[in-house]
């Protein structure tokens, strides 16, 4: 893939894990920044990986 489209791909990603951390973090009743960090930092190192 093209340099730009991993990066892309990626960002993406890092949206997606934060929309469903903010979805889980409403359900267990914590605020939605919680669960939108908490999603990114879980998404996020594994897609730092495939960037390189």
């Amino acid at each position: 893939m093209d340099f730009i489209k991993i990066h892309i791909l990626a960002i993406g990603m890092l949206i997606l894990g934060a929309y469903t951390g903010r979805v889980i973090a409403k359900k267990v009743k914590l605020g939605e920044t919680v669960g939108q960090i908490l999603g990114g930092m879980i998404v996020g190192p594994h897609l730092s990986d495939t960037c390189t």
